[in-house]
């Protein structure tokens, strides 16, 4: 590193602190050798960290801190700077092709330390948002085909277009270009090289805006601050994230939220995800005033929507080239609900029964709607009904189309997120985690506020499938009446309402989006090393639950099983939902089209985890949470809903695939 003063030298600081021998390197030698003397007991032992760099531009210091001391300026900062091409070439020589050159000479004594770490430091200005031409961006985006010749490839008509003096024509930045590009180039070569030597530990870090010679001292940030993070970054242990990425859907709030918040925490930059916009930018928001500004960034889904969830793939193939976690977190109820009935009905405190016909609604809208968002959204409670037990018990011959036949059953005799809840907890721990989350919502607000929150965390190679809706119309203060009474019964029926209508979102939301969403991400999870997927379920989603002896064989027979199998079952339920038969037919009488899109949800991921053998799938019960779809009327708090979500987002390699987890461990379907 270039380490004489600066970031470098408090980077070497701070590394000798914690008794590691450091190597300080110069190239002014008399400077080096003073400051090494500084330095005097301090070491580095098996890390490269990359710090050297110029700025490639004359800049007008007095006149900057002039500008800047100005309360409430403009900075024009094409009056402060000149771009030579002379410094535009030895920016782009120094900066990227010697940090480059570097890391080559040293590789080979890296290889045999048992911890190699490689930390190229970079900048916030080396993203790709930063760079308006298009061929540039596409080229250093596609994280597949990245290799040195096409970043040299870059670079050259970059300095090409310098010379001819089209820099703003090519849509090339037009300040401070050398510095951003050479950034953007070590930015990329920070993905080739974990690429090309997994067992290292690679990655690149923007110190933020240090107060240092190059900035003339006008940054925000102490050195000692700017070093932090290199230095953590060089100190991660072994297993560590390395340029990994997660998408979590539902993410503005609860589970969802934790769970981002947690993978950040673990290193993996997050993708928080949200139906409402404004409520997923507020949970961003939140993660990045957290400390993971760096880990999470927001994107808009509607996991019913298959036009929605293109745009997320396409979004991540650009921002990131790959996928390394996808977390299906999304998911309604499908039914209305008294809450006010729910939380006075005394439910989560022991030896109470509640009546849920006292609480809850069903409707064929919100049966129909559970299914789409909990089962087709994830893959794009109790079941009496024997034949869909039958169907969904039948692991051997269990496929996505005998899942969805389940459903279309049930939904026939019926007839009928991210932003917050568990999804944002999920979203918050896995930033806490270090991980990049990508925060989804279907409400564009709602997530853009979530997505807010989480304004420093980010998403690594993992998609966690969170939304959902319960499917039900609930009385939701009845509901926390009937909890509250001691000793009482709680009637469920008393609280809820099943409309067709909410049966079809349901199942539109939980089921069908989750595996919508994951099929449109399953080309980038491809491209991960370690790729995960973990669908968030409920335990009325297990096939003991499903006295349907059709619907169990189908969805059992994990052998045979497809999705259109699965379509086979949710078009059969559907049947009998529409025709007022759930009772006659064997379908749960409550919560229906809910408990259908889980069980879906289930055998998807068995079918997944089969279909791509070297991906980690996996379903979990959170457990029961207190999140808005439960009317805050769960036992656990999100943070703890969201714990197991994401340790299987962080599982090892070769660890078990196409299992269901609840209470923190594995579980029979």
């Amino acid at each position: 590193m270039r380490a004489n003063k600066g970031i470098g030298f408090e980077i070497c600081k701070q590394l000798a602190s914690k008794g590691i021998l450091v190597v300080l390197t110069a190239r002014d030698e008399q400077r080096g050798l003073e400051a090494a003397q500084k330095l005097r007991e301090s070491g580095l032992p098996e890390l490269v960290v990359n710090n050297a760099g110029v700025l490639g531009v004359k800049l007008d210091g007095e006149g900057l801190r002039a500008a800047l001391n100005k309360e409430g300026g403009q900075v024009n900062w094409f009056q402060f700077t000149t771009q030579p091409i002379e410094l535009a070439e030895e920016c782009l020589k120094i900066n990227y092709y010697g940090a480059k050159n570097v890391a080559e000479a040293l590789i080979p004594l890296l290889q045999l330390s048992e911890s190699p770490r490689i930390v190229n430091v970079s900048a916030g200005l080396g993203k790709l948002k930063n760079v308006p031409n298009a061929w540039a961006k596409g080229v250093l985006s596609d994280a597949e085909n990245l290799t040195e010749e096409r970043v040299d490839e870059v670079l050259s008509e970059f300095l090409k277009d310098f010379k001819e003096g089209s820099l703003e024509a090519k849509g090339w930045p037009a300040m401070v270009s050398a510095y951003i590009l050479s950034k953007v180039a070590m930015n990329a070569h920070t993905r080739i090289l974990a690429k090309k030597c997994p067992n290292f530990c690679v990655n690149c870090v923007c110190p933020g805006y240090v107060s240092t010679d190059m900035t003339f001292h006008t940054g925000k940030l102490a050195v000692e601050e700017g070093a932090e993070v290199p230095v953590k970054l060089a100190l991660l242990p072994d297993g560590s994230p390395s340029g990994r990425y997660a998408v979590v859907t539902g993410a503005n709030k609860g589970i969802g939220f934790d769970i981002c918040r947690q993978l950040a925490s673990n290193g993996i930059i997050v993708a928080l995800t949200a139906r409402d916009e404004q409520k997923g930018l507020e949970a961003t928001q939140k993660l990045k005033d957290s400390g993971f500004s760096d880990s999470v960034l927001f994107h808009r889904v509607d996991v019913a929507d298959p036009a929605s969830i293109a745009s997320l793939a396409d979004f991540i193939k650009t921002q990131f080239g790959k996928l390394d976690i996808l977390v299906n977190n999304a998911g309604v109820a499908g039914c209305l609900i008294n809450a006010d009935a729910l939380r006075a009905s005394g439910i989560g405190k022991e030896g109470d029964q509640i009546n849920y016909d006292e609480i809850m609604t069903e409707t064929l809208d919100l049966a129909e709607e559970c299914l789409n968002i909990n089962y087709y959204g994830a893959k794009r409670m109790i079941i009496t009904n024997e034949w869909a037990k039958g169907v969904l018990s039948d692991a051997e011959n269990l496929t996505e189309e005998r899942v969805e036949e389940v459903l279309d059953q049930y939904l026939k005799d019926f007839k009928e997120g991210a932003n917050k809840g568990i999804g944002f907890e999920i979203c918050k721990q896995l930033a806490s985690k270090g991980i990049l989350v990508v925060l989804t919502a279907r409400d564009e607000q709602r997530g853009l506020e979530a997505a807010q929150k989480l304004r420093e965390s980010g998403l690594p190679e993992l998609v966690v499938n969170n939304a959902g809706v319960l499917g039900v119309k609930l009385d939701g203060e009845g509901l926390r009446a009937a909890l509250n009474k001691e000793g009482g019964q709680v009637n469920w029926f008393q609280f809820t309402t099943q409309p067709i209508e909410l049966a079809e979102e349901c199942l539109k939301i939980n089921y069908y989006g989750a595996k919508n969403v994951a099929e449109a991400l399953i080309p980038l999870l491809q491209l991960s090393e370690s790729p995960r997927i973990v669908n968030v379920s409920a335990g009325l989603g297990k096939l003991k639950n499903v006295p349907n002896e059709w619907a169990k064989g189908v969805l059992s027979d994990a052998e045979s099983l497809t999705e259109e199998r699965v379509d086979e079952v949710l078009s059969e339920l559907l049947k009998d939902f529409k025709e007022g038969s759930l009772e006659a037919k064997d379908w749960p009488a409550m919560v229906s089209a809910y408990i259908l899109s889980k069980v879906a949800m289930n055998a998807h991921t068995r079918i997944l985890a089969k279909k791509y053998p070297n991906f980690c799938v996996n379903c979990v019960c959170p457990g029961y949470v207190s999140t808005d779809m439960t009317f805050h009327t769960g036992k656990l708090a999100v943070e703890e809903g969201a714990e197991v979500p994401v340790k299987l987002a962080l599982l090892p390699d070769g660890s078990p695939s196409g299992r269901f987890f609840e209470n923190k461990e594995e579980s029979p379907f």
